[in-house]
C-alpha cells in the first residue's frame, strides 16, 4: 500500500453516520431516509450534497461513499 492510499474499508461500519461516534456507544440515532453525515470507518464528518434525485457525500480521508440516486 502506498503512503497516498487510503486505510482498508471493513465490513462492518465502526461509526454511526448520524453523529460520528462508535457504533458501540451510539444507540442508533439515524433516521432511515436521511443521508449520511459522518464517514462509517473514520468518523470524519461528510460533505453532502442532497438533490431532488438523491444524495452524494465525500470523506476528506476516503473519498467519495456511497450515493443515492433514482
Amino acid at each position: 500500500m502506498a503512503a497516498s492510499d487510503p486505510p482498508p474499508t471493513h465490513a462492518t461500519p465502526e461509526h454511526c453516520v448520524s453523529c460520528g461516534r462508535l457504533t458501540s456507544e451510539c444507540p442508533g440515532c439515524g433516521r432511515e431516509l436521511d443521508p449520511p453525515h459522518f464517514c462509517a470507518t473514520c468518523g470524519t464528518r461528510l460533505a453532502v450534497l442532497v438533490k431532488p434525485t438523491g444524495w452524494r457525500g465525500r470523506c476528506k480521508v476516503h473519498g467519495e461513499v456511497a450515493a443515492s440516486d433514482r
